[in-house]
């Protein structure tokens, strides 16, 4: 069942009991990051040595510090437009001074320019990546933790929403942000899945796919979507659904054309280990015999 804290300190305690001291957190680039709640994993980091901490991301960044009081004048209003209320992650102040400790680690695929020159931790633990190919790039360093920052509410009175996306999309623009609300999760149900997603104007679910053990199906509550699949393109508006049968090869996705976000369910049976995802128009798999749990290239190379 899913647990909710309203603290950071509750959150961090729930992890520790659950995963235990050595924590691999991969977090969202740039200010996607839930940075309060990595502060609490650092600082308990800090004060047990025993507690090992890892952390693999991409731009982590800091407020520019006035070096004089002319520049103060200059730059202060300009950070407080800029930056407004956003916590820094504290290890990031550290790392830049190379007073990380050594049960803390690191692990940047972007930096940000010329702020880490003078940090040998972040030099020595660069990852050299591309964003396409970070996925199975950190998965042999064992994450077991993905914060991410809950999205907008899923429904007016009661919720939060994810807004980011599973497959390695080659344009993650044009599926992100997507703003999902996992209602089977919520409810603990264990054999079908239930979204309630927020698609906004000018977004794809996904790209176009089809899965071989899992049914899926749609229903629009509000807007209006394009329901593009072999056979064409289709309008389906608030009140209309859509079925995909398990293991019949005929890629789909929908579209939002419209000029308002649309809203709509999406049900399936949870994915079996020996469920397949095939995405016709890219050269992508889900879950290959041979790579399972991963993205591959249809010739077996990581995507």
């Amino acid at each position: 069942m899913p647990e909710t804290f309203a603290d950071v300190g509750h959150c961090v305690d729930a992890v520790l009991r659950r995963v235990g001291p050595r924590i691999v957190l991969a977090l969202p680039l740039g200010i996607g990051k839930p940075n309060p709640l990595v502060n609490e994993f650092y600082r308990r980091a800090l004060r047990d040595p025993g507690i090992d901490l890892t952390v693999l991301t991409a731009l982590s960044l800091l407020k520019p510090v006035a070096r004089s009081p002319l520049e103060a004048r200059l730059l202060g209003p300009l950070v407080e437009r800029v930056f407004g209320s956003y916590v820094e992650p504290d290890y990031a102040r550290a790392m830049q001074h190379d007073a990380l400790p050594a049960n803390v680690r690191i692990i940047e695929f972007y930096l940000v320019p010329g702020a880490f020159l003078a940090s040998q931790h972040a030099q020595r633990h660069y990852l050299s990546a591309n964003h396409t190919h970070v996925a199975p790039d950190c998965l042999p360093r064992g994450p077991n933790g993905i914060p991410h920052p809950p999205g907008p509410p899923g429904t007016p009175d009661s919720g939060r929403a994810s807004s980011h996306t599973a497959s390695p999309c080659p344009s993650p623009g044009r599926v992100r942000p997507r703003h999902r609300r996992r209602l089977g999760d919520e409810l603990g149900l264990t054999l079908i899945g239930i979204n309630l997603t927020m698609l906004p104007p000018g977004k794809e679910s996904s790209m176009r796919h089809w899965h071989t053990h899992e049914d899926e199906f749609v229903y629009v509550l509000e807007g209006e979507v394009v329901l593009r699949t072999d056979e064409g393109e289709q309008v389906l508006t608030a009140g209309m659904c859509a079925g995909f049968v398990a293991g019949v090869a005929n890629g789909h996705q929908l579209i939002n054309r419209s000029e308002r976000p649309a809203l709509y369910l999406e049900v399936s049976n949870r994915e079996s280990a020996d469920d397949r995802a095939h995405y016709p128009d890219i050269d992508l798999l889900w879950n290959p015999p041979h790579a399972p749990g991963r993205f591959t290239r249809r010739d077996g190379t990581p995507y």
